[in-house]
């Protein structure tokens, strides 16, 4: 038979077919391709499946699922490798962290398969509800040219009274039309989010910030290094530099200047920090001075160890004037400097007793220690957590005021809290409330510190998820408080404290936050 031109008999039989020859491979003389290798690798193949043998292998897409640890969402992906045995089915991790509530027969999964843009949401719906929680342990499985996703849904442990094995395909899963981090946006939060304070050039001076920021500090540098001290001059500076209102310091809550700054201008700050700490510490110098460098060294958030070690003389001897909750709310860090301030906050709340900074300074302080430190509510137990948040002082009123015995989860700290006395945030809370609303004025700014207090002590659901439980007297105290300040605000009986953001919808997210049901706080709450 003869063929026309060069081709070969296969490139005349794949034309013939209309098979595209460029996703064939075809033995040829070429050199690179055995005239056999075909053949081998054919026979190859086929006694490993023949054998149950791997052939080839294949690349998996990525599978993520959405999960709650430690009371944060996060994606979690379900691929441990990325290549696996071709033409098989692959199963992924084991995911053991899910459960079906008591009284629940509906289970929703968020799913993100990574060849698609948006999330799916798939359901597993149950014949029954079960009268008690049930572990669950998924089961994933995936074909690896990116097919169809299979979530297995099987008891931890399999009884007579509780048998069932649930499947949903990815197929038949809705379409959120959203993307993962939207969706994960969008979960409800048990706690707020750790906010920290940042700092830049910009944010301290738009115009010229550079020379703005370190033209004080060469001043305040020779001012500092002559031989005798020119007190007006030296408060005109650090006014200027750093006391223009707290909320332009510019240094960040872990004491850091801009990274824009080159390092001889950080060593120029750090050469004045110890100039000021040490005239700080000279017995000669006016206390309206040494007030105004404490101030300056706190709103730095300085983190030198003599200037921490004279905070920790401070705490030890129950010092708590406005400069001092300053310092304590900026500064401080490390377990030990926690406890001992939770203690002063506990005694300054209680005992209302020698309180030169007032209740506003200590509670603004605490918030600050919260929301700066992310790992500060591990530092503090449950009990200081609980006496810090307190009681309104109308336990028993404020429980039988539409609350079931049946509806109420009772706690260890129950007994304590429903006393007449009240303590705590809840109670100063509740004394300015009740304080404006006899008046008919304005709410103060302690009001608001008391809740952002309360809302960041949630964080220690971080390490016990069963921290103040929603039904617990506790909570159910502060939701109607809260609920009762709103209906109030709403009327105009009291009006609300003069800020940039909402107090209606922090007071909201407030309850919403002690259910567990969080979501998104006024992002002009950080500036204060």
């Amino acid at each position: 038979m003869d063929l026309p031109g060069n081709t070969s008999l296969p490139q005349l039989i794949l034309e013939k077919l209309g098979i595209e020859t460029g996703k064939i491979i075809l033995e040829s003389n070429s050199g690179w391709l055995r005239p056999e290798s075909l053949a081998i690798s054919a026979h190859t193949y086929s006694r490993n499946l023949a054998k149950d043998r791997v052939s080839y292998l294949d690349e998996l897409p990525d599978l993520q699922l959405l999960i709650t640890k430690r009371g944060v969402a996060e994606w979690r992906s379900l691929r441990e490798e990325e290549l696996v045995p071709g033409g098989k089915p692959a199963t992924l991790i084991k995911v053991k962290d899910f459960s079906l509530t008591l009284g629940e027969r509906h289970l929703n999964f968020f799913v993100h398969h990574e060849d698609y843009e948006t999330v799916r949401k798939a359901e597993l719906s149950f014949t029954q509800a079960y009268d008690q929680d049930i572990q669950l342990e998924l089961h994933v499985s995936l074909e690896p040219a990116g097919g169809n996703a299979v979530i297995e849904a099987r008891p931890l442990k399999q009884t007579s009274e509780v048998h069932f094995n649930k499947v949903v395909d990815w197929d038949r899963a809705e379409d959120t039309e959203k993307t993962p981090e939207e969706i994960r946006k969008e979960q409800p939060l048990a706690f707020p989010p750790h906010a920290p304070r940042t700092t830049s050039l910009e944010d301290w001076c738009p115009e010229e910030p550079t020379r703005y920021f370190i033209s004080p500090m060469d001043r305040l540098e020779r001012l500092l290094n002559r031989p005798g001290t020119d007190y007006q001059a030296l408060h005109d500076l650090v006014d200027a530099a750093f006391l223009r209102g707290n909320k332009t310091a510019p240094f960040d809550s872990d004491g850091n200047p801009p990274s824009d700054l080159t390092p001889d201008d950080i060593e120029k700050i750090s050469k004045v920090q110890h100039l000021l700490f040490r005239l700080y510490k000279n017995a000669q110098v006016p206390f309206d001075t040494k007030e105004r460098i404490f101030r300056c060294l706190a709103y730095m958030s300085w983190n030198e160890h003599a200037f921490l070690d004279h905070l920790e003389e401070g705490l030890s001897a129950f010092r708590s004037s406005a400069t001092y909750m300053t310092a304590y709310g900026q500064c401080l860090r490390t377990k030990n400097h926690i406890q001992m301030f939770s203690e002063v906050c506990i005694r300054h709340l209680r005992t209302r007793a020698n309180l030169s900074g007032g209740e506003n300074d200590c509670i603004k302080a605490l918030w600050r220690i919260l929301r700066y430190r992310s790992d500060a509510c591990d530092f503090l137990t449950d009990e200081t957590c609980f006496k810090l948040i307190g009681s309104t002082g109308l336990g028993t009123e404020f429980h039988n005021a539409g609350e079931s015995d049946e509806s109420r989860t009772p706690h260890v700290y129950d007994e304590v809290l429903s006393g007449a006395s009240g303590h705590g945030l809840l109670h100063v809370l509740n004394k300015e409330y009740e304080k404006k609303l006899r008046r008919n004025k304005r709410m103060g700014w302690i009001a608001n510190y008391s809740c952002c207090g309360i809302l960041w002590l949630l964080r220690r659901r971080m390490y016990k998820s069963n921290f103040l439980p929603p039904n617990c007297l506790q909570a159910i105290m502060a939701k109607k408080l809260a609920k009762k300040i709103l209906s109030d605000l709403k009327n105009r009986k009291i009006k609300a404290v003069k800020a940039k953001y909402s107090n209606t919808h922090l007071l909201e997210e407030f309850i919403k936050y002690i259910d567990q049901q969080g979501g998104q706080l006024p992002a002009e709450l950080y500036d204060s």
